[in-house]
């Protein structure tokens, strides 16, 4: 038996849904672009659910009508085998025979068999028909969960955004990074340079024939 898709919200009505939830007021998403992609995913995920739910339905009643049709030519063939068989039998007198009756209980086992082999062919064309839809659904739903999931996301820092730039909340400054230690430590072993002593000139005296003076350093001049 068929099992119909689970009704389909509107992509409009999860939007809503995702913004109650949040506790948004729909006033302030004017500018928020984010809704025609949300759209058009969610469009497209129950549309390829409801294709693959249809192509299901039509198999799950071809598996049926299949089914029933050869079942009603195994029966005619059944008695077409059934008929030969005691018109062969007949035509040898052994139409009230044992081995008649043992003729006819193996044809009719090969029915039964037959029959059975049938009905557990559609049997498992019936279970992997379940099987897909169960996986349909599955995809549908994690689809549509993946989809809510970013919706909520995109909206959450587009309002961050919004508030942040109302605020006027200027970007964090990055502090310089400290030098590393090594380096420290470098600089605080490197020699220090040594200031030399200023030396001053001596002054000697000279003997001249007017007296003893002085020579100025780098200089001929004699000073009394």
């Amino acid at each position: 038996m068929a099992t119909a898709l689970p009704a389909q919200p509107s992509a409009e009505e999860l939007r809503k849904a995702i913004i109650a939830k949040l506790g948004i007021d729909p006033k302030k998403l004017t500018g928020f672009g984010g809704n025609p992609e949300f759209d058009a995913n969610v469009t497209n995920l129950y549309r390829n659910a409801t294709q693959k739910y249809g192509d299901l339905d039509i198999s799950e009643a071809r598996a049926g009508s299949d089914y029933e049709q050869a079942l009603a030519q195994m029966a005619l063939n059944q008695k077409r085998d059934r008929r030969s068989l005691i018109g062969s039998l007949a035509d040898r007198g052994l139409a009230d025979s044992g081995a008649a009756i043992n003729q006819q209980a193996r044809l009719a086992e090969e029915y039964a068999n037959k029959n059975q082999a049938l009905g557990q062919g559609k049997t498992r064309t019936l279970e992997d028909i379940g099987r897909q839809r169960n996986e349909t659904l599955n995809s549908l739903l994690s689809g549509r969960g993946t989809y809510e999931g970013e919706y909520t996301n995109n909206l959450s820092t587009w309002l961050q955004q919004q508030a942040t730039a109302a605020a006027g909340v200027a970007p964090p400054v990055v502090a310089a990074k400290p030098a590393p230690a090594a380096v420290v430590r470098r600089a605080a072993a490197a020699p220090k340079p040594v200031a030399k002593p200023v030396v001053k000139p001596v002054v000697k005296p000279v003997v001249t024939p007017a007296g003893i003076g002085y020579r100025s350093p780098g200089t001929s001049k004699v000073q009394l």
